[in-house]
């Protein structure tokens, strides 16, 4: 078995190229091993700002079986995504063997962050390969690969200052804001979108002691979020954000990144906010 990886972050790809090419990120890992013979497992890390396909491949790779395993998983990314197959394979650094290893302990630990030593990510991995095992296309070697990355993580987290210093997008986007804010117990905040950032705000927010918390989506899902974060859902964003002293956009939607920005409600005007950002059909070979 040997491990192969594409992957794409905010390092090489603006949010909004991410956001593309991992539209048909849930079904992706199912397509890879199904339709390729030598892939016996791949688990798909997919978030706001990266997007990889970690493989666990029965053949030797060679250079050029690198290059043509590599333009293959791109062309079924492409199919699922929308993008071209030129763009999808420009889109990835590929790597193989221990550089694999590597690189997710580096992403779990938080070391290849966009806020180096932010935690969020470390849950995120440990939900792709559950999200793998649901799907069944794991394997043994990217279960062990996966588990010894998740613990090393908590290691970090818990025995090292970097872990210690609690970073996070969120909480980096918050402490921007922060200064165009009243008191946290006064703020009134809106998040816009329920995906992986809002859960995390809502806690960011709580420990600032911000209690009024509101939510919008497009989507429709502010309903169940608000329920099961216990928080208020809004059916009007331009109403929500003419009486907001704080938004915090969470939303997966193109081209929206996780920030955070702040300024006093205002009467009888807009309200600005300066950009303070925070199937199992195989095929013999390749």
């Amino acid at each position: 078995m040997v491990l192969l990886s594409l992957t794409a972050s905010h390092r090489e790809l603006d949010l909004d190229a991410l956001e593309r090419l991992s539209t048909g990120s849930s079904s992706v890992g199912r397509v890879v091993v199904g339709s390729c013979g030598p892939v016996a497992g791949a688990v798909v890390i997919s978030t706001c700002n990266r997007f990889e396909l970690y493989l666990d491949v029965d053949a030797p790779l060679s250079g050029d079986s690198v290059r043509h395993a590599t333009r293959h998983v791109a062309e079924l990314v492409a199919r699922s995504s929308g993008v071209t197959g030129d763009v999808a394979a420009r889109s990835f650094t590929v790597r193989t063997g221990p550089e694999v290893t590597e690189h997710l302990f580096a992403v779990a630990a938080g070391l290849d962050a966009m806020v180096v030593g932010e935690r969020e990510i470390a849950g995120q991995v440990k939900r792709s390969l559950a999200e793998a095992r649901e799907q069944e296309t794991t394997s043994k070697t990217l279960e062990l690969l996966f588990q010894t990355a998740s613990r090393t993580s908590k290691r970090v987290g818990t025995d090292t200052e970097l872990g210690a210093a609690g970073r996070s997008v969120v909480a980096l986007a918050l402490d921007l804001a922060e200064r165009e804010l009243p008191p946290w117990d006064g703020t009134r905040a809106v998040l816009i979108g329920t995906g992986s950032y809002a859960g995390a705000s809502v806690a960011a927010l709580r420990a600032r002691g911000c209690d009024d918390i509101r939510v919008y989506s497009q989507s429709g899902r502010a309903e169940a979020f608000a329920e099961s974060h216990g928080v208020q859902p809004v059916d009007s964003l331009i109403e929500a954000l003419a009486d907001a002293d704080l938004v915090v956009s969470c939303s997966g939607a193109r081209g929206r990144a996780a920030a955070a920005q702040g300024s006093p409600r205002t009467s009888g005007s807009a309200p600005r906010w300066p950009a303070t950002s925070a199937a199992r059909r195989r095929s013999p070979a390749w």
